[in-house]
């Protein structure tokens, strides 16, 4: 069975109550390898449909995060402006980006739907120190 479908079946059993969140968050981790937290599984629907929070813990992270240069890093931000429908693909560049770029979850977001910067000025500002020393 594909993952992606036992995945679905397995949150959909906790949301049925027919699997508690120990056997689901054990289940999960047997299945995709990673953890999953109770917030996550009760709240994803706020901001997702199930397949797409299922596609998103399935996707694979960026490891080479620490890597990306200002040409993969526009890579990584053109592929986020021409799929702004697609969650799994934005969810996995803004995450490699704000770790690349020691900039808060959610910050790539915004620069692109809040404040609607373009690929050039998004680096610019990535590129920026914001980090508040103490």
């Amino acid at each position: 069975m594909e993952k992606l479908i036992e995945l679905q079946l397995l949150v959909k059993r906790y949301e049925e109550r027919k699997a508690t969140l120990i056997e689901t968050i054990s289940s999960i981790k047997d299945l995709i390898g990673k953890e999953i937290t109770q917030y996550e599984l009760d709240s994803y629907n706020a901001s997702q449909d199930l397949e797409n929070f299922c596609k998103v813990l399935l996707i694979e992270p960026i490891n080479d995060w620490n890597s990306i240069d200002d040409e993969k890093a526009l890579i990584l931000i053109v592929e986020i402006l021409d799929n702004v429908n697609d969650h799994v693909i934005i969810s996995r560049n803004c995450e490699a980006l704000e770790k690349r770029y020691h900039k808060s979850q959610g910050t790539v977001m915004e620069m692109i739907f809040d404040e609607e910067l373009n690929e050039n000025e998004i680096l610019i500002q990535l590129k920026k120190d914001t980090a508040i020393q103490l």
